[in-house]
């Protein structure tokens, strides 16, 4: 497991093309489990508070995703035996 806190300032005092922002606190963390020697399965929650916030003050800017999972796996090819 891998926790990862973000926080954020607001920006109160945007320029050109700028708005103001509030700060925010996001949450995230990965959860790694290798299954065997060849197969790992990951799983990563992001936005655990499910906040509302912005990664950039451009006024042109989108809210970022609320609160979200994914999953992946993955498997990694052994080369067999060496040759001789």
């Amino acid at each position: 497991m891998e926790p990862k806190i973000t926080l954020a300032a607001a920006k109160t005092d945007p320029g050109p093309l700028e708005i103001e922002t509030d700060k925010y606190i996001l949450l995230e963390t990965i959860f790694c489990y290798k299954l065997n020697s060849n197969i790992t399965l990951l799983a990563l929650a992001q936005n655990m508070l499910n906040r509302t916030y912005r990664l950039s003050a451009d006024e042109q800017g989108v809210d970022a995703p609320g609160r979200g999972i994914v999953f992946k796996v993955s498997y990694s090819f052994g080369m067999g035996s060496n040759p001789v």
